[in-house]
């Protein structure tokens, strides 16, 4: 993380240092082709992209120290801006940011036939989640449960849906088991349709834009995790 931040800081000099603040309009959302435009979006991006990191590390120092950069450069005050960002990297060389290990595990016994895809997937649901991939973490939640679904329906009924249903998705699994009257644990099925819910959402393209924000995306993580817990109960 701490390369990621110098990187960052990197192209936010570079940057800084081309851009001509006097030749920007003054609402630089108006998308014009100027080069003085496109830096200016580049520099808010790597801006952005360094407080992510912080906040990430929960370094509230150096949050606000770049709260004062930012401040800076919305006041056109560059020189300073620059000094600060020599500050900023200094200090950046000498960081030691937690990398925050969230280890979305398992209480569970899991089949020996799904642990590895189920390990493999919460592997990447938590690298997901750290870089604010929150659409894609979302996704993988409906992964997690189509394997863990598949692999309750055969066990309660003998049946393999991977052989004869390919590709049914995870609202049709829980129909197949309510048509059998099996019910897993009770409430779990609605557990299940909220998160799927959320994943139609995230994935298919809706009349309005929907985009989850963190706190969404960790409570989403964490039913599943119960779900998962649930149907493997020991």
């Amino acid at each position: 993380m701490e390369k990621e931040i110098l990187n960052h800081i990197s192209e936010l000099k570079k940057n800084i240092q081309i851009i001509n603040l006097d030749k920007i309009e003054s609402n630089w959302k108006s998308y014009g082709r100027s080069k003085e435009i496109y830096n200016l979006a580049l520099i808010r991006l790597n801006l952005k992209n360094i407080r992510n990191l912080l906040e990430q590390g929960n370094e509230h120092r150096l949050l606000t120290f770049l709260d004062k950069i930012e401040k800076n450069f919305e006041d056109k005050k560059i020189e300073i801006v620059l000094q600060d960002l020599e500050k900023l990297e200094k200090l950046g060389k000498n960081l030691k940011v937690k990398n925050k290990k969230l280890h979305f595990k398992l209480k569970s016994f899991l089949p020996i036939e799904i642990k590895q895809d189920i390990e493999a997937d919460l592997e990447e649901l938590e690298r997901c989640y750290l870089h604010n991939c929150f659409r894609s973490s979302i996704i993988l939640c409906g992964r997690l449960l189509e394997t863990a679904l598949h692999r309750k329906y055969y066990e309660l009924t003998g049946n393999d849906l991977l052989e004869k249903s390919p590709g049914i998705g995870l609202g049709k699994i829980i129909a197949k088991l309510k048509q059998k009257n099996i019910e897993i644990i009770p409430g779990l099925n609605q557990q299940i349709h909220l998160i799927n819910q959320i994943r139609i959402f995230s994935v298919h393209k809706q009349s309005s834009y929907f985009q989850p924000n963190k706190e969404q995306t960790y409570a989403i993580i964490l039913y599943t995790l119960d779900v998962l817990n649930k149907l493997f109960k020991k």
